[in-house]
């Protein structure tokens, strides 16, 4: 059974991947899953995202059942009170920040609409 939860997990990380490209894609962006992502150093990330001014960001695509639970309370919490950032602190490690994909991405449009004037 050690096998098949194995493959199981692989094939849900590997549909997650493509949904994340997809995600990107929809938006307008040259996104592609990295093939064999994981498996080779050569290659970054699990996902590859050109920006419009060429440049790359390269994605690490995490998806759980349950194990942002706690993390997922606080960003229901924080939505329902109006607010869709959360910055994550663990000792003196750089923060992180935390938003959905689709604002995200309307960060990064933003963006590049504003190195283009």
């Amino acid at each position: 059974m050690g096998k098949s939860g194995g493959k199981l997990a692989k094939t849900i990380g590997t549909t997650f991947e493509y949904r994340v490209r997809n995600w990107f894609k929809r938006c307008g962006f040259k996104a592609l899953r990295v093939p064999a992502s994981g498996a080779s150093q050569a290659m970054k990330g699990d996902i590859e995202v050109e920006l419009h001014d060429g440049s790359k960001l390269y994605i690490e695509a995490k998806r759980r059942t349950n194990g942002y639970s706690e993390l997922m309370g606080w960003i229901r919490e924080s939505k329902s009170k109006g607010v869709y950032t959360i910055v994550l602190g663990v000792g003196r490690e750089k923060p992180l920040v935390v938003v959905e994909i689709d604002r995200f991405i309307e960060l990064l449009k933003s963006a590049e609409k504003k190195q283009g004037e």
